[in-house]
């Protein structure tokens, strides 16, 4: 039976290679207890919802994807209240910025996982015009490829930056020699104890 840890940055990924045919229907569900911190992992074959409850604050991640691309995504930040005995949402920013880690799992296993991430939340950007903190936290889980692409994808305009710079300093250098050359022609030909310079050229005009 797969067990699955949340601290794991492989863990979403070993998950689907362990679970490779989930069929519609199929729900995987997930209770990690660790120290004072509560986590549910729901995975079925169209959507994963993540979620973190710690005191008396809750922290869920949803997104929905087909084979190894997330087409959208939903944050939401819960508070608990005691006197109704009820979970209430709320778009505090203390309850945001409170997940910082969990919110960094979650984006370290998307990331190992699926190749592309997108959340829509351009589409209705003017949702967020309030909460900047929700909008800046969903994009960030965003990507358009895996960390393994773009590294390779970084170390390749690295490279072609190094070849450009390298291009530039040669076409420097030879317009220096250049330039010196034909500085050291121009002294050699206009010497006018050189007979075969400009004093040769001078001669066949006037004599």
């Amino acid at each position: 039976m797969y067990e699955y840890h949340f601290d794991n940055v492989y863990a979403l990924k070993m998950f689907f290679n362990y679970y490779k045919n989930l069929k519609s229907g199929d729900i995987i569900i997930f209770n990690i207890d660790e120290h004072d911190c509560k986590y549910k992992i729901e995975i079925s074959h169209t959507c994963i919802e993540f979620s973190a409850q710690q005191k008396d604050f809750r922290y869920i991640i949803v997104l929905r994807y087909t084979n190894k691309h997330v087409h959208t995504i939903s944050i939401y930040g819960s508070r608990y209240v005691i006197q109704e005995d009820s979970w209430y949402q709320t778009d505090d920013q203390y309850v945001f910025s409170y997940f910082d880690k969990f919110h960094n799992q979650v984006l370290s296993q998307l990331q190992n996982h699926f190749y592309t991430i997108k959340s829509k939340c351009d589409e209705i950007i003017d949702d967020f015009q309030d909460f900047n903190w929700v909008y800046c936290s969903i994009k960030s889980l965003e990507q358009n490829c895996r960390p393994k692409t773009a590294k390779y994808l970084k170390l390749y305009r690295k490279k072609l930056k190094l070849k450009q710079y390298f291009r530039k300093w040669t076409t420097y250098i030879n317009q220096i020699i250049l330039k010196r050359n034909f500085e050291t022609w121009k002294e050699w030909y206009f010497d006018p104890t050189n007979k075969q310079g400009y004093v040769k050229r001078l001669k066949r005009i006037y004599e």
